[in-house]
């Protein structure tokens, strides 16, 4: 601050009025106040500019006044004006000031050699968004192929530094398959999965793809909102939505139908371990697909190639083979899945050297599937499973089970407050695995396709480590009002098995009772409950 002031005082040149002095002799008092500035005499008096608040600066007025100590704002307001809402940007060669737009203009930078202006967005789209219809020819009218020109305006959108979300119109969009989207922050968004949808008639191929297997550099932020994607042709392979990996993808209120798969997972990719994480999808419809939503692939491990922070929310998976196909994942939750007719709903089955660690399931209802509702399944590693609130129920078939659990690797995995009723055969078929555990669950009416045939919960020579606590096994379930007749042989029966607690559970109301294998802590049977071979077991406090 020192150098500046000097600097000023030695250009000021001769002695004026309203000049700072040029030297210490030209100053017109001999009592300066501390912290104030020198002026060369006024038009009338020696003048001293200070002290001055923090941030304010010394502005010149006119060869003819005094320099006056203003606020940078006051500086501002008589350089460029006053005027709200005005601009202020570096011209050609000096500084100037934009007028203020008018309303719903935006403001548009048109590169280094050219000034900021306001313009007027494109018709029917948002000022930051790239209008396919109206700036490169989508139709959406049912009969144009549309696949160059939304092509086009993804290259755009990827080009793009503010505007990358490319629009689409209402309508029916034909199309065979897109380009991949590969660069970060791109957004394809329709007007509602019901108003905009894209009508494939390609058999095969990816219809939109996300990211690619040879990428290093992955895809961040990249979203699919609002349309749905239906064909026009039997397809038999390839996906909906294929996500090779990416980090932080949304897929909201889309609707797969009929593309064989609907969204695949993939985390694919060229780099070093695992490159995907955090993908959301939610409000959306994956209907009458082979696999409704497929994570991972049967040839990855949890070491590369897996796809880790899975979120399904609120999510309509009917129709499928498999409902949601879970072969490899780090992280995955599901909340408030729905799914009916489905050959298995929710499959778990990782393949050898895969694995499914971190699973939770919260609020899923699975119903009236032709296999079991929930399957733990395959070779490979599982756990850290914890499910509450499942509803697995009417399942059909000979493989009609509500829950089935029957990897050997499979441990560590919670069941709580679940609904397992009227399904075709076992409510809960523990087969193999250990360190289970069940709390509070209601499992009733089930072996519906056969009465007696099979119980609530049958637990198996090959599962270990089982916990039951409290709940239902037995009658009390009434789909309508009145009584229900309860098919189930027992409520729980456990074969050749060992390391079993089964307490305070309620198994009454089946068609056999307890063999009393060991006796409650008041020597009474345990009605509902039958055992052989049991070691290291205890039951008790049973009714």
């Amino acid at each position: 601050m020192k150098k500046l002031l000097l600097a000023l005082m030695l250009a000021a040149g001769p002695a004026m009025a309203g000049n700072i002095p040029a030297k210490q002799g030209g100053m017109q008092s001999n009592n300066p106040a501390a912290h104030t500035v020198p002026v060369m005499e006024g038009t009338s008096a020696p003048v001293f500019l200070g002290p001055a608040a923090a941030n304010s600066i010394i502005a010149g007025t006119g060869v003819t006044t005094d320099p006056a100590i203003v606020t940078p704002s006051a500086w501002l307001d008589a350089v460029f004006g006053s005027t709200q809402g005005q601009i202020i940007y570096r011209g050609a060669s000096t500084w100037s000031a934009l007028a203020p737009g008018t309303s719903g203009t935006f403001l548009e930078t048109l590169g280094a050699g050219a000034n900021p202006t306001w313009a007027v967005p494109s018709s029917g789209g948002l000022a930051w968004a790239i209008n396919a219809a109206t700036e490169y020819g989508v139709t959406c009218n049912g009969s144009t192929n549309d696949t160059t020109a939304i092509n086009n305006a993804l290259t755009a959108a990827a080009a793009s530094v503010t505007r990358r979300i490319v629009q689409l119109p209402s309508g029916t969009c034909v199309i065979s398959t897109l380009n991949a989207i590969t660069a970060s922050g791109v957004t394809l968004q329709g007007m509602g999965h019901s108003s905009t949808i894209l009508k494939t008639n390609s058999a095969t191929g990816d219809i939109i793809t996300i990211g690619a297997a040879s990428e290093v550099a992955v895809p961040v932020g990249v979203q699919l909102i609002g349309f749905s994607v239906l064909t026009s042709v039997t397809r038999t392979a390839n996906a909906c939505v294929h996500k090779y990996a990416a980090s932080r993808t949304l897929i909201y209120d889309i609707d797969c139908e009929s593309t064989f798969i609907g969204a695949f997972l993939d985390g694919t990719w060229a780099g070093t371990g695992n490159g995907d994480y955090n993908t959301f999808i939610h409000y959306s419809y994956f209907e009458n697909n082979t696999y409704g939503i497929q994570i991972g692939t049967a040839a990855a491990t949890y070491a590369t190639n897996w796809p880790q922070n899975v979120f399904l929310d609120h999510l309509d998976v009917s129709g499928n083979s498999f409902g949601v196909y879970i072969l490899n994942c780090g992280g995955c939750n599901s909340t408030s899945v729905q799914g009916i007719n489905n050959g298995t709903g929710f499959d778990v089955t990782p393949g050898s050297g895969s694995a499914v660690i971190g699973l939770f399931s919260s609020g899923d209802q699975w119903d009236t599937s032709s296999g079991p509702g929930f399957l733990i399944g395959g070779t490979g590693y599982v756990s850290g499973v914890q499910v509450s609130g499942l509803w697995a129920s009417s399942s059909t078939g000979s493989n009609g089970i509500g829950i089935a659990i029957n990897n050997s690797n499979a441990r560590g995995m919670g069941f709580e407050n679940c609904h397992v009723v009227n399904n075709a055969q076992m409510g809960i078929w523990a087969e193999a695995g250990s360190y289970m555990t069940f709390t509070g669950c209601t499992v009733s009416l089930n072996s519906q396709a056969t009465s007696g045939a099979h119980s609530g919960m049958e637990i198996a020579s090959g599962a270990s480590h089982v916990t039951v606590t409290g709940g239902r096994y037995g009658a009390g379930f009434e789909f309508a009002t009145g009584a229900t007749t309860n098919p189930q042989g027992y409520g729980i029966y456990a074969a050749s098995t060992s390391f079993i607690q089964i307490q305070g559970v309620d198994s009454t109301g089946n068609i056999s009772t307890g063999s009393g294998c060991v006796a409650n802590p008041t020597g009474t049977a345990g009605v509902g409950v039958s055992c052989v071979t049991l070691t290291n077991t205890s039951i008790g406090n049973n009714l």
